[in-house]
């Protein structure tokens, strides 16, 4: 149990602390509000923003690791340890593997695209600053989260359920946890729906779209649900951290 703890541990502490927006204390947010500019502005918003998530475990304090941390990290260190059961005992022909795969794809992409692109075209051609505003905040938290899952999936290296027998071994070179369509999927739908101006139906949409594809990535037996439910966790974060900045 002990390298699960040493595996999940570090990578909710980067990721909970960024929530301290709800705090008040030590808010990288209020310290550093941005405000809305053009492309070029970009980069330098996601080195911040890079910064404050790596940085962040620095700021928690004792309530926030009680409340915050130690819940989710015995949330996903209890996935962990039976994922590789429930991984087994789902369906396996290749009809159904596939239908999955599709779907994650096809409905990942479909939202990443819409926020992104789709709210900035929509905003620049209508003239509509708040649709634009979303367009740059699911952008950037769309590059803060696929930045973010890149750097556990080479630190943990855990095995997907199609490799190696299903063993999901970690440190193993391969790139299951976490799961970057989970995690980059929950950092678009959270930045979208955060924004002051987003309908309910919206909102809804776009979260069921991110819940859609974290559970057929487990159906299409890509990763297992400790990795799933560690990429949505952290990539709903990083929405919400990059939301608030814009706000």
């Amino acid at each position: 149990m002990s390298k699960y703890r040493c595996c999940v541990l570090p990578s909710f502490l980067v990721a909970l602390s960024v929530a301290n927006s709800a705090s008040g204390q030590q808010d990288p947010i209020q310290q550093n509000p941005i405000t809305f500019e053009p492309l070029r502005n970009i980069p330098r918003d996601i080195f911040s923003e890079q910064k404050a998530i790596w940085t962040s475990p620095a700021h928690m304090n004792r309530r926030q690791f009680l409340t915050r941390a130690l819940p989710l990290v015995a949330g996903s260190v209890a996935l962990i340890t039976v994922d590789k059961r429930i991984s087994h005992g789902l369906p396996s022909s290749s009809t159904e593997i596939n239908w999955s795969r599709n779907l994650s794809n096809i409905v990942g992409y479909s939202l990443v695209g819409a926020a992104t692109a789709g709210s900035l075209l929509a905003g620049t051609v209508g003239n509509k600053p708040g649709w634009r505003s979303t367009g740059w905040s699911a952008t950037e938290a769309f590059a803060d989260a696929i930045i973010v899952s890149q750097v556990l999936k080479m630190g943990f290296g855990r095995q997907r359920p199609d490799e190696s027998a299903g063993r999901g071994a970690f440190w193993k070179d391969g790139n299951s946890f976490p799961s970057g369509h989970s995690m980059m999927t929950w950092a678009v739908a959270t930045a979208v729906a955060r924004n002051k101006r987003c309908p309910k139906w919206l909102a809804f949409t776009a979260y069921g779209a991110a819940a859609a594809v974290s559970v057929s990535r487990v159906s299409a037996q890509r990763h297992f649900t400790g990795d799933v439910f560690a990429g949505g966790i952290i990539g709903a974060l990083i929405g919400n951290y990059v939301a608030g900045r814009h706000e």
